[in-house]
C-alpha cells in the first residue's frame, strides 16, 4: 500500500477547510486518498467545499471521472443528513408537546446552526438529543408513542447506570436508516457510562427554544467526545467539526473553565495544540492564550495525536481496552486521574450494581463479584461492555 504521509495529508487538507480541488493523477495515490475520505465519511465534505472553491477560482474544475464517482456519494449524504436533521426535529416537537426541554448536539446541531452551510457538508449517522434527566423515563415513552422504535426493551433502571438510550425513527424512508440517541447525561470524561459527566454542560446558554447548545459548551463537549473515542477508531469528522468552530468562540475564559470543571482542560489544550501545530489551523491567539495552550506540544501527545495516527487508519485498529488508559494517560490527564476512573468501573457504587444486576441476588457482594467477572471478560475481549450495552449492540 501507497506510504499513507501523502493521503492523510490530503485528509487534514480537507478537514482543515483548505480542500485541494485536484485529486492528483489516476493510481495507488488516488486510490487511497478516496479509500481514506470514504472510510471517514468525508467525501460529501471534500466535493461540497471543492464545488465552492472551485466556482470562485477562474480555471479551476473538477476532473469528471472524480466528479462522477463523488457525486453520488454527496447527493446520498445530504439526503440523509437531511433526514437525519428533520428526525431530530419532529422528535423535539413531540418532547415539547408534553414539555420536555431538549437539546440537539454534536452533528445534527452543526448542521443547524449553520456551521457546515449544506446538510452534504457533514455525514450524520444519528441525532443526539439531550433532555433532563429527570424527564428520562416521560422521553423514552413519550418518543416510542411517537413512532420511535427503542433498540432494545426499556427498563427504567437504566436511568441510574446508562447516559443514553438508542431508537430507530421508523419513518425514514427504506433504505435510509436513521437512529437517535437520548442522552440524559453526557459522561465523556468518564470510563464508567453511569457516571454524572458534570453539572448540566450544555444546558448553560443554550437555545432552549431552538434546541441548540451555547457555543462554548458545545465546542467542549465536541473535544470530549474525539479524545474519548481515540483509543479505538478516531471521530475524524469531529476534527472537522472543531475547526468550522472556532472562528464562533468568544469566551475563551468560559471554554477554560468549562473543560476545568469537567475535568478535560488539559485535552481542551492538546487538541487546540494539535489543530494548530499537526494541522497548520490558524487557532486565534486570544483562545490559546486564554486556555493555556502550551507553544509545543508534549512529544508523548505528540505520538498520539498526528496526522498518520489520527486519518490514516483504515480499516481500523483497535487498540484495545489496556492501550485506551495509555492514550488517556498522555492526552486527557495524569495517571492518577485514569486510575480512579479504573476504580470507579471496577468497583462503582453498590447502588449503580443494583440498578445494573437486578436479576442477581442480593448478599455476600454477589452482584459486586459479578460486575467484575463481566468486567474481566469484556478487558480479555470475551465479553461485551456491561457498562454501555448500547453501543455495544446488547446480546
Amino acid at each position: 500500500m501507497l506510504e499513507a504521509n501523502a493521503a492523510t495529508d490530503f485528509v487534514s487538507e480537507v478537514l482543515a477547510g483548505r480542500a485541494p480541488v485536484d485529486f492528483g493523477p489516476p493510481g495507488p495515490d488516488r486510490d487511497r486518498r478516496l479509500e481514506l475520505l470514504g472510510f471517514h465519511r468525508l467525501l460529501g465534505l471534500w466535493y461540497s467545499e471543492v464545488r465552492r472553491s472551485a466556482s470562485d477560482e477562474p480555471g479551476a474544475k473538477l476532473e469528471r471521472e472524480v466528479d462522477d464517482a463523488v457525486r453520488d456519494q454527496y447527493l446520498r449524504t445530504g439526503l440523509h443528513s437531511t433526514l437525519v436533521v428533520e428526525s431530530s426535529r419532529r422528535a423535539r416537537e413531540a418532547l415539547s408537546r408534553v414539555g420536555i426541554p431538549s437539546i440537539v448536539f454534536k452533528g445534527a446541531a452543526l448542521v443547524q446552526n449553520g456551521t457546515y452551510p449544506e446538510p452534504a457538508g457533514r455525514s450524520l449517522e444519528d441525532v443526539d438529543l439531550l433532555v433532563p434527566g429527570r424527564s428520562a423515563d416521560a422521553a423514552v415513552r413519550t418518543l416510542e408513542a411517537s413512532g420511535f422504535e427503542p433498540w432494545v426493551a426499556w427498563d427504567e433502571r437504566r436511568i441510574a447506570w446508562l447516559p443514553a438510550f438508542a431508537f430507530t425513527d421508523t419513518r425514514a424512508p427504506a433504505g435510509m436508516g436513521v437512529t437517535l440517541d437520548l442522552h440524559w447525561r453526557t459522561p465523556y470524561t468518564s470510563f464508567r457510562s453511569g457516571s454524572d459527566g458534570g453539572p448540566g454542560m450544555l444546558w448553560e446558554g443554550a437555545d432552549l427554544e431552538a434546541g441548540l447548545p451555547a457555543e462554548e459548551p458545545h465546542f467542549v463537549l465536541l473535544v470530549e467526545h474525539f479524545l474519548k473515542h481515540l483509543r479505538v477508531v478516531a471521530h475524524v469528522r469531529a476534527v472537522g467539526d472543531l475547526v468550522r468552530s472556532l472562528d464562533r468562540l468568544s469566551r475563551p475564559d468560559l471554554l477554560a473553565s468549562l473543560a476545568e470543571r469537567r475535568g478535560s482542560l488539559r485535552g481542551l489544550r492538546m487538541m487546540l495544540a494539535f489543530l494548530r501545530d499537526g494541522m497548520a489551523v490558524s487557532v486565534p491567539n486570544e483562545i490559546l492564550a486564554g486556555v493555556g495552550v502550551p507553544e509545543t506540544m508534549p512529544r508523548a501527545v505528540s505520538k498520539v495525536l498526528n496526522r498518520s495516527r489520527v486519518f490514516g487508519t483504515a480499516p481500523p485498529v483497535v487498540g484495545g481496552r489496556f492501550r485506551g488508559l495509555r492514550l488517556h494517560w498522555a492526552v486527557v490527564g495524569s495517571r492518577w486521574a485514569s486510575l480512579r476512573d479504573v476504580y470507579d468501573v471496577v468497583l462503582p457504587p453498590g447502588s449503580w450494581l443494583d440498578h445494573r444486576y437486578p436479576e442477581v441476588s442480593t448478599g455476600w457482594g454477589r452482584r459486586r463479584v459479578h460486575h467484575m467477572k463481566t468486567v474481566a471478560a469484556w478487558l480479555l475481549g470475551r465479553g461485551v461492555s456491561p457498562l454501555s450495552p448500547n453501543q455495544e449492540f446488547e446480546a
